[in-house]
């Protein structure tokens, strides 16, 4: 998901809500920033709960960048779209 696009899909929202990615079928987990290269951003899964990024880390970042998560071995995993969970935007 191009960062631009989910941009403009979360005009309005809370920018303390915490960002986090999908980590197993049903469990979610908070995210850092690992990396930014010239065309991605990677998010990468932290086990620290209180530690994560917020909507205004990831909405500070170039328009033009690609979301791409990372798993707990560093697998890239493409980032599609989010949901809204109990507050808590869960990237996936």
């Amino acid at each position: 998901m191009l960062l631009l696009d989910f941009k403009l899909s979360v005009v309005g929202m809370p920018l303390d809500r915490p960002l986090f990615i999908h980590d197993g079928p049903d469990q979610i987990a908070p995210v850092v920033l690992a990396d930014v290269n010239s065309d991605k951003v990677f998010l990468k899964i932290t086990p620290q709960t209180n530690s994560g990024m917020v909507l205004a880390d990831l909405l500070a970042l170039s328009d033009s960048l690609e979301i791409v998560g990372l798993d707990r071995t560093d697998n890239p995993v493409r980032i599609y779209g989010y949901q809204v969970q109990a507050e808590r935007l869960v990237l996936g």
